[in-house]
């Protein structure tokens, strides 16, 4: 099983912004996670899904709104693969948590210590909807060659 830790978190320090509140008010996540890579211009050759529930991560982030511990299921039923994906599509866990930074929130990955942020994120604390994806996106590279690359999540926290 392989082991993923996720955040948001402030690459800065402690970010005072009025919908911040303290992680540990936060007890549920419950949503998704995709992956997608396109090889070729207009072509999405994998597009994988994973379901995902969280529990509040044991270890505390002082700058991050919200730290949880995922589980991602694999779902084969609502992923598509031509045979370029490899061998991602097994089930596995990691530390996901929100970070507020001067342009609104990150996601990252957390090992206990320090955040690795891997994306732009968005959150409604009224809602709790949290949506994520990373910064890897479209681009050309080498002569004819396309790439499509990037990984989505969505999910409900209280």
């Amino acid at each position: 099983m392989l082991s993923l830790t996720v955040l948001l978190a402030s690459g800065c320090g402690i970010i005072d912004r009025p919908d911040t509140v303290a992680a540990g008010d936060y007890t549920a996540y419950a949503g998704y996670e995709t992956f997608k890579l396109g090889v070729s211009a207009g072509e999405l050759n994998c597009d994988l899904h994973w379901d995902t529930v969280g529990t509040p991560a044991l270890s505390t982030c002082p700058d991050c709104v919200f730290v949880f511990d995922v589980q991602f299921t694999f779902s084969d039923t609502q992923s598509t693969d031509d045979g370029t994906c490899g061998p991602q599509q097994v089930d596995f866990s990691g530390t996901y948590a929100l970070v507020a930074d001067a342009s609104g929130y990150s996601v990252a990955t957390w090992d206990g210590t320090s955040t690795a942020v891997f994306g732009s994120a968005t959150f409604d604390p009224d809602s709790g909807e949290f949506t994520y994806r990373s910064q890897s996106d479209s681009y050309a590279y080498g002569y004819g060659y396309y790439d499509t690359r990037y990984t989505a999540g969505y999910a409900s926290v209280q």
